[in-house]
C-alpha cells in the first residue's frame, strides 16, 4: 500500500482512544479500540478488543506513520498505520496475510456537527447533532430550530455511528460513517429514507443551521385576497347536508366477484423500518379475514360496484356530509375506474365531489399532468365541488415537494403559474409538522388540513395546537380545515403502532374532537374518514365478527351498525351554525 501525506504525527494528535474497524478480520475482531497514552514521557499503546486489554510492543512513530506489534490469541500481529485526514489508515499483517484497518479518534466525534439533509421535510433540512460525554457515557442530541431532541441506542464502531431518535412522533434510524472529516449516511423513517451529511462546527466549509428561512415575500393567491376572507361556495344551501363538512372516501377496495381479485382487503402487514420483528408477518387473504381491525357491514365489497357506490353516497347524505373528498391515484388507476359513477351518484343525492390527490407525483410537472387529466375528464361535471369558481383539491403529503417547486406553479407572478388558467384551483396542503404553516405560505397553497384522526399523532393533528393554527390561518388569510375522526386503530396492518390507537369510547372521542375543531372557528371540517378501514377511522357501518381466534372490533355488540352515520348527523346539526 502506498501512502502520501505531508503531515507529521504530534503527541497531541496521536494520544487518545481510537476506534478501529477491520471488516475483513474474523467476526470477533472486526472492531475494537487502540489507546495511545503518555507514561513517564514515553508514548505507549494498548489494544482493547473483546473486553481484553493487550499492551502493544515495538511502537514507532516516524513522521506521519505509526507502527507497532501485538500478540492476540498466540498470534503475532504487525500493524502499520498512517495519519490521513484525521484518520489512521493502514493494514494488519499476520501469518495469514494482510487486511485493511481504519481508525477514528473518539475525541474527533465529540462536539457539535451541523447537518444537511436536502430531502428532509421543510424545517428539518438543516440543524445540529451534538455528541458529548456524560458520566463516562457517550451521548448525542439533535437541535432543530431551538428544539432539543435526545437520541437513543447510540453505537460507535470505529468509523461508524448509529442512533435512533423520535422527531415529531416519528421514530428515525440514523446511520453514519466518518469520511474525509464529514459524517455521511442515511436517515430511515416510516415513509422511506434520505441522505444526510454533517460537518463539525468550526471545520472548513461549515454548514449553517436552519433559521426561519429567507424573508422574501411570496405573492400567493391568499395574499391577493382569495383566501378564507373571500370564500364563495358555489352550491345552494341544503336542509339535508352541510357543504362545509367534508369526508375522505376511499375507492380502492376490490373483490374477485367484481374485479377478478381482492384489492386492499388483502392488505399486507407493514414492516417497521427499524424493528425487524414483523418482517415476515405476511398479510391477510381478504374475504372474512381482512387487513383491518373492524369488519364492514357490506363485507369485502368492491368500490367499483354501482350498488355499493349508491349505498355509500346515500349513507354520506344521511350523515349530513355535503362534500366527498375521494382518494385519487391518477389516471387509469383502480381509484379512477369509479370516479364517473361516484360523480353521477353524488349528484343524485345532492352531494359534491372533491379530489384528494395522493402523492403520485415527483415533480410539479407531473402534478400539472394530473390536474390536466382531472380537468379534461371531470371539470365540467355538475357534482364537482367548487369554491370561488375553482375545484378544491386536497394534497396528501404535499411536503414531498420543496416549497420552491410548488411556488413555481402557484405563485401568480411565476412564468409557469397555473393561476388564472383552466388548471387553477383551491389547493389545500397537509399540515403535519410544526414548520408546515410556513411551508404552506411559502408554497402558495390556499389553505391547509390536518387529516390524521389520532389526536397527538403529529403536530398538526394535535387538537391542543389547533387554536394557534387557526390564528396562523387568520393572519395569513389561509383556509383552515381541521380533520376529525371517530377513533384510530391500525394494529392489524401496523402491529407496532399501538401507541397511536384511540378508543372510540362509544362516540365520546368523536364528540370531543369534533367540538374541539368547531371551537377554533374553521372554514370547513373534514372527517377522517368514511371508509379508511385499514386505520379504523371509518364511520361506514360495521358489524361484530370473529374469524378464527381473532375478534374484530365493533361499535358495541348491541349498537346499531349505523351508529356513526347517525352520530355524524347529530354533530353536523349541532354545530352547523357555529362555524
Amino acid at each position: 500500500m502506498v501512502f502520501s501525506c505531508t503531515r507529521n504525527v504530534k503527541d497531541q494528535e496521536i494520544l487518545g482512544t481510537w476506534n478501529n474497524v477491520a471488516n475483513d478480520a474474523s467476526y470477533d475482531y472486526q472492531t475494537g479500540k487502540v489507546i495511545f497514552y503518555d507514561e513517564g514521557g514515553l508514548t505507549k499503546a494498548k489494544v482493547e478488543i473483546q473486553g481484553n486489554s493487550i499492551d502493544a510492543e515495538n511502537l514507532k512513530i516516524e513522521g506521519n506513520k505509526v507502527a507497532f506489534s501485538v500478540r492476540v490469541e498466540h498470534e503475532q500481529f504487525s500493524i502499520e498505520l498512517e495519519l490521513k485526514d484525521n484518520k489512521l489508515i493502514g493494514k494488519v499483517l499476520s501469518s495469514e496475510g494482510a487486511i485493511a484497518i481504519a481508525m477514528v479518534k473518539e475525541e474527533t466525534l465529540i462536539g457539535t456537527w451541523n447537518y444537511t439533509a436536502e430531502d428532509a421535510p421543510f424545517g428539518f433540512q438543516t440543524g445540529k447533532v451534538i455528541f458529548y460525554e456524560e458520566d463516562g457515557t457517550k451521548k448525542a442530541k439533535i437541535k432543530i430550530y431551538g428544539f432539543t431532541i435526545p437520541t437513543e441506542n447510540l453505537e460507535i464502531d470505529g468509523t461508524k455511528v448509529s442512533c435512533t431518535a423520535e422527531v415529531e412522533h416519528e421514530q428515525l434510524s440514523i446511520k453514519l460513517e466518518m469520511k474525509d472529516n464529514q459524517l455521511m449516511g442515511w436517515v430511515q423513517f416510516s415513509d422511506g429514507g434520505m441522505a444526510i451529511e454533517m460537518v463539525k462546527k468550526g471545520a472548513q466549509d461549515n454548514v449553517d443551521t436552519w433559521t426561519s428561512g429567507d424573508n422574501t415575500e411570496i405573492k400567493t393567491v391568499a395574499l391577493e385576497g382569495i383566501g378564507r376572507n373571500n370564500l364563495v361556495d358555489e352550491v345552494s344551501e341544503s336542509d339535508v347536508v352541510d357543504y362545509k363538512v367534508h369526508t375522505f372516501y376511499y375507492g380502492w377496495y376490490g373483490n374477485p366477484e367484481n374485479d377478478g381479485q381482492y384489492n386492499n382487503w388483502n392488505h399486507p402487514v407493514i414492516k417497521h423500518w427499524i424493528d425487524t420483528t414483523w418482517d415476515n408477518a405476511g398479510g391477510y387473504p381478504g374475504g372474512d379475514d381482512i387487513g383491518a381491525n373492524f369488519y364492514p357491514q357490506l363485507g369485502s365489497y368492491s368500490s367499483t360496484h354501482r350498488e355499493i357506490i349508491d349505498t355509500h353516497m346515500q349513507q354520506i347524505r344521511d350523515a349530513g356530509i355535503g362534500v366527498v373528498a375521494i382518494s385519487w391515484w391518477g389516471k387509469d388507476s383502480f381509484t379512477d375506474k369509479s370516479v364517473k359513477t361516484i360523480l353521477d351518484t353524488a349528484l343524485k343525492y345532492g352531494l359534491k365531489i372533491a379530489f384528494h390527490i395522493e402523492p403520485i407525483y415527483k415533480t410539479v410537472a407531473e402534478f400539472r399532468g394530473h390536474l390536466e387529466d382531472i380537468s379534461t375528464n371531470y371539470a365540467n361535471h355538475p357534482a364537482l365541488y367548487k369554491v370561488n369558481g375553482k375545484p378544491m383539491y386536497y394534497l396528501y403529503n404535499s411536503f414531498n415537494l420543496k416549497y420552491e417547486e410548488w411556488q413555481s406553479m402557484l405563485n401568480p407572478d411565476s412564468l409557469s403559474t397555473i393561476r388564472k388558467t383552466p388548471l387553477d384551483g383551491i389547493f389545500i396542503g397537509l399540515w403535519t409538522t410544526m414548520f408546515d404553516g410556513v411551508f404552506v405560505v411559502k408554497s402558495g397553497f390556499d389553505g391547509f388540513y390536518t387529516y390524521f384522526a389520532s389526536d397527538g399523532f403529529a403536530y398538526g393533528s394535535t387538537t391542543s395546537n389547533w387554536p394557534e393554527m387557526s390564528a396562523f390561518a387568520r393572519e395569513h388569510n389561509l383556509i383552515y380545515i381541521p380533520s376529525v375522526g371517530p377513533g384510530y386503530i391500525d394494529t392489524r396492518i401496523r402491529p407496532w403502532n399501538e401507541k397511536n390507537t384511540k378508543s372510540r369510547d362509544r362516540g365520546r372521542y368523536y364528540d370531543k374532537m369534533y367540538a374541539d375543531a368547531v371551537h377554533t372557528n374553521p372554514d370547513f371540517i373534514s372527517i377522517t374518514s368514511f371508509n379508511e378501514w385499514h386505520e379504523g377511522t371509518q364511520i361506514e357501518p360495521s358489524i361484530p365478527k370473529k374469524i378464527g381466534e381473532y375478534t374484530y372490533e365493533d361499535y358495541g355488540a348491541e349498537t346499531d351498525p349505523l351508529f356513526y352515520i347517525k352520530k355524524t348527523k347529530e354533530l353536523v346539526k349541532k354545530f352547523e351554525t357555529k362555524f
